[in-house]
């Protein structure tokens, strides 16, 4: 847990970076960002499978298959990964005072606990702190990379923190197959 102090910085370093960064992310990621909600994502795949299939499936028609595969990062805030999150910084040319200082948040992270040997300390090397304010934000900057690999028009990844639906459109299923394996083969690299 982090104590009051901590989280009252956390929020001032977090409208600074926000104010940067947010114009940056991708319109694909609707989770902790101002102004968008579940609803948002869900109308975006909703309305896109709607458009898929309208119309007729004879020779010649518009009708098309649409894939909706949700994607699962398991144990999401704590597989965070610093090095990920700082080369994203500079990725995006934030500047040097702001990366400086999320390095700094990074720096000397001691996780305490009591053991049935008493009180034990691990150093942190990754991951974020469950409860903080700073940690959304700074997951999506990191994962704002994987939602912009460069993928097939008929196909678009939106995001709702880290759940992630993967929606293919096209005319054949073995299209729709082969576009599927193809960016989760790029997901998972």
């Amino acid at each position: 847990m982090l104590d009051t102090a901590g989280k009252i910085l956390e929020r001032i370093i977090h409208q600074r970076i926000e104010a940067v960064v947010d114009p940056l992310l991708i319109d694909n990621q609707y989770g902790f960002r101002r102004g968008r909600s579940t609803l948002d994502a869900i109308n975006l795949v909703v309305g896109t499978a709607k458009e898929a299939i309208a119309g007729t499936r004879w020779k010649g028609g518009t009708k098309k298959y649409c894939l909706v595969a949700a994607l699962d990062i398991k144990n999401v805030f704590n597989s965070a990964d610093w090095d990920c999150i700082m080369q994203a910084f500079e990725r995006k040319n934030i500047s040097e005072y702001l990366r400086r200082i999320v390095l700094s948040y990074f720096t000397d992270r001691v996780l305490k606990f009591d053991s049935k040997h008493g009180p034990e300390e691990y150093d942190n090397t990754g991951g974020l702190p469950q409860g903080s304010v700073l940690g959304p934000l700074l997951w999506n900057i990191m994962y704002d990379g994987l939602l912009r690999l460069t993928i097939p028009k008929s196909a678009k990844l939106v995001a709702y923190a880290d759940d992630v639906a993967e929606v293919i459109v096209a005319k054949y299923l073995d299209e729709i197959k082969q576009i599927f394996d193809n960016i989760y083969a790029r997901i998972n690299e």
